[in-house]
């Protein structure tokens, strides 16, 4: 069952994942036990769907009891304590605890480095959520330097279309757009929305955040008009995939009005 609410997570189905993270949680804790590593495990997923369902409370408190069990049970620098440690920081930044999110972060991304080497995929993933919340924070000048090393080890382990590095690529465009390189910036959201296109279709939501970003940046570009119609493209999908009072769609709605309120 585990498998599957992996598969529906991916496809961008987090209800059906949801579902049956939450049956697999209740059969594994009656058979194995609240802090069996396969118990915590599921948690852990549960976690991140409810945190992408905009569930932040509901995912932090999951995720707080695993990392207190991976503590007593693990102890501080065993990869799974340090995943769930990352997991807590990437909860904070989405319910926009910056500084505590990078605090986390920075711990984590040490104890990649020692324990596993710099071009690890896991160090590589630390460097990209530290990158993101110092760009959250608004320190692009050490952002991007780590989110460079990011991409491009996570490119070079991968691949251009993996989905991780297609969403490292959004994340260096995003932060290329707020230095004022606009055109780098929209040379990568062109590439990974026409990856996310090619291998999700039109309605996931890795492809409505890819054209959330190009959107912006064209309209910063003077397309307006296209910038507008592809904004009302995500605010519709985002509106059907993930529902109207989803902290994304309102993000959407937000954006559009913005662009649709200028002249």
């Amino acid at each position: 069952m585990s498998r599957l609410a992996l598969t529906a997570y991916a496809q961008g189905d987090w209800t059906s994942a949801r579902e049956l993270q939450e049956q697999t949680l209740k059969i594994n804790a009656r058979t194995l036990g609240d802090e069996h590593p396969e118990t915590l495990a599921v948690t852990n997923d549960l976690a991140l769907t409810l945190c992408s369902q905009g569930d932040l409370a509901g995912a932090r408190a999951l995720i707080e009891n695993v990392l207190m069990a991976k503590l007593r049970v693990t102890g501080e620098r065993h990869p799974d304590t340090l995943t769930a440690m990352g997991n807590l920081a990437q909860i904070c930044s989405a319910s926009k605890g910056f500084e505590e999110a990078s605090n986390i972060h920075k711990s984590v991304l040490v104890a990649r480095r020692e324990t596993l080497g710099e071009n690890h995929p896991d160090t590589l993933m630390a460097m990209n959520h530290l990158a993101q919340a110092l760009y959250a924070m608004g320190d692009l000048a050490e952002a991007r330097p780590l989110q460079e090393l990011a991409f491009e080890g996570t490119r070079n382990i991968f691949g251009d279309r993996h989905p991780t590095t297609v969403a490292m690529m959004n994340n260096l465009a995003a932060i290329l757009y707020h230095q004022g390189e606009l055109a780098a910036a929209q040379s990568l959201q062109n590439q990974a929305l026409e990856i996310c296109l090619d291998s999700f279709g039109e309605m996931h939501p890795s492809t409505l955040t890819a054209m959330n970003n190009l959107s912006q940046t064209l309209y910063k570009l003077g397309g307006r008009s296209s910038a507008i119609l592809m904004q009302q493209q995500v605010v519709s999908g985002r509106r059907n995939v993930l529902g109207d009072e989803h902290p994304d769609t309102v993000q959407a709605i937000n954006i559009l009005s913005a662009m649709t309120g200028s002249n």
